[in-house]
């Protein structure tokens, strides 16, 4: 399923804060949520800091180990 890059960041924002994403991307929190309302699109570079960002989040997950 494709998504754009606002409705994702609506839609997880209680897994990835505006501030916990510029923390693991380096962007701009105030950029993150421009990207969100549509108020400023990002580079194909800032979209995919992003993306790392989020499937290494996920990765980590995969990896814990669990109890």
């Amino acid at each position: 399923m494709k998504t754009d890059l606002a409705s994702f960041l609506n839609q997880s924002k209680e897994i990835f804060t505006d501030l916990g994403l510029e923390k693991v991307t380096g962007l701009n929190s105030k950029q993150i949520q421009d990207f969100a309302t549509g108020n400023s699109i990002p580079t194909v570079k800032q979209l995919k800091k992003i993306e790392d960002a989020i499937h290494c989040f996920g990765q980590e997950i995969l990896d814990d180990k669990w109890i």
